[in-house]
C-alpha cells in the first residue's frame, strides 16, 4: 500500500538521476519479492538494483539493517513512522515530501521536531532533488549524519519535556470540554 503510483514514479525518477543506486527493502512475507520486483520493474527499475534483507527477530537486529544503506526515501502519501524513527536512530538521513493530512505528514513531524528540515521536501520536484542531490554528494551526505547525531544529543532531554507539557494541556483542554 505505501508503493504507491506516485511514490513508485518519484523513486523512478530518482533512481534514473542515480543509475548506479541499488535499493534495499526488507519484506514482511519472502514470497512479496517477486510481486515488489515486478512493480519496480514497471518503473524502469532493473532486478539487479533491489536488495531485500530478511526481516529479524528483535529490534536490535532490525535496526543492524540500517548499516546496509546510506539514505532512507520515505513512501508517500503515507509517510514512514517507526521507519523514520529507526533509521534516524540508526543516523541515516530520511527525505520526507511534507503532505496535507496526518499519514502523510509523520516523517515531516518527526524531522521538524528534531530540526532536521533540511530532507524535507515541499514539492515532489524537490523531493527528487534533495535525494538525487543527497546520493550524488558523499560529503553532503556526511553532514545530514552529523546532524542527525547532534539533535540525537541536543533534543531529547529539551523536547520531551516541552512534549510532555504540551500533551498534558491537550488532555486538559479535552477533559474540560
Amino acid at each position: 500500500m505505501k508503493l504507491s503510483p506516485r511514490c513508485m514514479q518519484l523513486w523512478a525518477k530518482v533512481s534514473s538521476a542515480c543509475p548506479h543506486v541499488q535499493w534495499v527493502f526488507s519484506l514482511y512475507d519472502k514470497g512479496d519479492e517477486a510481486i515488489a520486483t515486478q512493480l519496480f520493474a514497471r518503473y524502469g527499475i532493473a532486478s539487479g538494483r533491489l536488495t531485500f534483507l530478511p526481516t529479524a527477530p528483535d529490534d536490535g537486529l532490525q535496526r543492524a539493517r540500517y548499516r546496509a544503506i546510506d539514505l532512507v526515501l520515505d513512501t508517500l502519501p503515507y509517510a514512514g513512522g517507526d521507519t523514520t524513527i529507526a533509521a534516524l536512530d540508526m543516523d541515516i538521513p530520511v527525505v520526507t515530501l511534507k503532505g496535507h493530512d496526518h499519514a502523510s505528514r509523520m516523517g515531516y513531524s518527526i524531522l521538524w521536531h528534531l530540526g532536521l528540515t533540511d530532507t524535507v521536501a515541499s514539492d515532489e520536484s524537490a523531493y527528487v532533488e534533495i535525494a538525487v542531490r543527497l546520493i550524488q554528494d558523499p560529503a553532503l551526505l556526511a553532514v545530514e549524519k552529523e546532524k542527525i547525531r547532534m539533535a540525537k544529543r541536543v533534543a531529547p532531554s529539551a523536547r520531551i519535556e516541552n512534549h510532555v507539557r504540551s500533551l498534558e494541556r491537550a488532555y486538559r483542554k479535552v477533559l474540560s470540554q
